[in-house]
């Protein structure tokens, strides 16, 4: 949980899974299943994205995360 301010449901979805990415890396742990009931987010992570996009520097840095050995 936590105060993302003034935002919509995207972007909190979005530092949601961020934030439990960065946790899991802190804490060492090498496997992990995300689940989201948001298709959006799932769409955004699974393909690429537009460079454009408003949320574009958040989805870039999940799918660094999730390069990371």
């Amino acid at each position: 949980a936590g105060n993302v301010g003034f935002s919509n449901i995207l972007h909190a979805e979005l530092l949601a899974v961020y934030h439990g990415l960065i946790l899991a890396w802190v804490l060492d742990i090498k496997e992990l299943w995300c689940h989201s009931d948001s298709k959006t987010v799932i769409k955004l992570l699974s393909e690429s994205v537009n460079v454009w996009h408003h949320y574009a520097a958040i989805i870039h840095n999940i799918k660094d995360l999730l390069a990371r050995d």
